[in-house]
């Protein structure tokens, strides 16, 4: 626990005492929701390269916390890296980075649907890392994204990766001017 603390305020450079507030927090969620204490600092310091705040990682570690109490999140490292690519590849309505309540029902999303769709959630996750940067470039939100992956894998019972594969190769063709213009002349879009 001291030696990933240390690791924290080398990677934030903030002092003990700035980082004493999320000690606690780690402290609190471990003891409340039974997360190891080693785990959520790791997170922590992730969340903190990936430049997230200080009270933005506060509230992804507690969602990142909740995901553990679930049987369809795998590890704690893994889920994690797929908040930051959720955060960073999925924008809000309003165009804006996704705050934790945006993220928290992100993640209920995606449990949710790993669980109607005989997916992981880690399936989820890693196809957001691999294609949901090109689903969002195309104009899909995350909910959509993972519509769509739920869709064709209870049609076509493809795993994940070739379904992430797919999406996000047909997500780069509908950008290309080209294709835009194909569309316009041969079906009015």
């Amino acid at each position: 626990f001291d030696r990933e603390m240390i690791r924290v305020k080398q990677v934030t450079g903030e002092t003990d005492v700035q980082l004493s507030s999320l000690s606690k927090t780690v402290t609190d969620l471990s003891t409340r929701l039974g997360t190891s204490s080693l785990a959520l600092l790791k997170s922590a310091t992730t969340l903190r390269q990936a430049g997230l705040s200080a009270t933005d990682t506060k509230d992804a570690l507690k969602i990142l916390a909740e995901t553990q109490l679930t049987p369809n999140f795998e590890d704690l490292e893994k889920t994690t890296e797929g908040l930051i690519a959720i955060r960073s590849q999925f924008k809000n309505i309003n165009g804006n980075t996704r705050g934790a309540k945006e993220l928290s029902k992100d993640f209920d999303a995606i449990n949710k649907s790993s669980a109607q769709f005989a997916f992981e959630s880690g399936d989820i996750i890693n196809a957001v890392i691999k294609a949901g940067g090109a689903f969002s470039s195309a104009g899909g939100n995350l909910q959509e994204f993972v519509a769509t992956m739920g869709a064709i894998r209870s049609t076509t019972r493809e795993t994940a990766d070739t379904i992430a594969t797919g999406i996000k190769t047909i997500s780069a063709r509908i950008q290309r001017p080209v294709t835009q213009q194909r569309l316009k002349i041969k079906y009015g879009i």
